[in-house]
Formats: structure tokens, sequence, C-alpha cells
């Protein structure tokens, strides 16, 4: 599941949905906004909009739990080419030089950080 697959199935004369989704995505991708903040929006999204059509608005629903159970929850257990195919985000990652803001934005630590040190017990 990626999160590019949810416009495949916003139905095409929901023209105002497909604008707003893909809007939405497309700002998120380029702002500093991390996952957490995606998981929100996309909540956030689907409660302020309507299909014409309710087992289509059900079926998009279904579709933003299942994507929030793996892929935002999940996404501790995931590697970082998981992380980039399920957010979309393999283009942006190839083309920016300074890749730290994509490593904040998916919750990974960049390689060659080290975790903090533990405070010497007393």
């Amino acid at each position: 599941m990626n999160i590019d697959d949810f416009i495949k199935i916003i139905p095409d004369d929901e023209h105002d949905l497909l604008k707003s989704w893909g809007g939405m995505i497309d700002n998120w991708k380029v702002c500093d906004d991390d996952v957490d903040r995606l998981g929100y929006l996309i909540v956030k999204w689907h409660g302020t909009v309507w299909f014409k059509r309710e087992y289509e608005s059900n079926k998009f629903n279904k579709m933003i739990e299942r994507f929030n159970a793996e892929c935002i929850d999940g996404i501790g257990g995931m590697t970082m080419n998981e992380r980039l195919y399920a957010f979309g985000l393999f283009e942006i990652f190839d083309t920016r030089k300074d890749k730290a803001m994509i490593y904040k934005k998916l919750k990974a630590a960049q390689q060659g950080d080290a975790p903090e040190p533990a405070s010497p017990a007393r």
C-alpha cells in the first residue's frame, strides 16, 4: 500500500475530491510535517469531504484505517526504502541534496547517526 494509491480509488467524477486530496498529499510531501501529522491530515480531510456515494466513502475509510495501521503506526518496523515507497517519496528523496528533512519526516535515523549514550548509573 502506498499513499499514492488513494487517488486511484477516488472516482473520476469526484473532481473536487481528486483536486483537494492531490493538493494535500503533494503539499505534505514537500513540507516539514512528519507522518504523524499526515495521519491527522488524512483523517481530517476525510471527515470534511463528501463522496457522492456512501460505499465509496466507506471503501476510502477502510483504506485509511489500513494505511494508518500499517504505515503510520507501523513505521518503526519499516526500512527506509519501505518508508519512501509507502509515502511516495522516492523521487523527492533521490533529487534532494539535503535528505535530513525526509529522514525527519519519515521518523528515520540517518546513516551514521548514533543513539544517545546512556547516562552513567549513580
